[in-house]
């Protein structure tokens, strides 16, 4: 995945089963630029 924030860009490997949690982000844009199908679910606590 390419990640780009307004931390900069950044690209990552995802492994199976891999989970990710943070406090909060301003915005985001995620591409997959890898040969493979990537799904998410994504949870939003309030």
């Amino acid at each position: 995945m390419r990640i780009t924030s307004d931390a900069g860009t950044r690209e990552v490997t995802l492994k199976t089963g891999s989970y990710f949690f943070s406090e909060g982000i301003a915005w985001h844009e995620g591409l997959n630029v890898g040969d493979t199908t990537v799904s998410y679910l994504m949870i939003e606590p309030k």
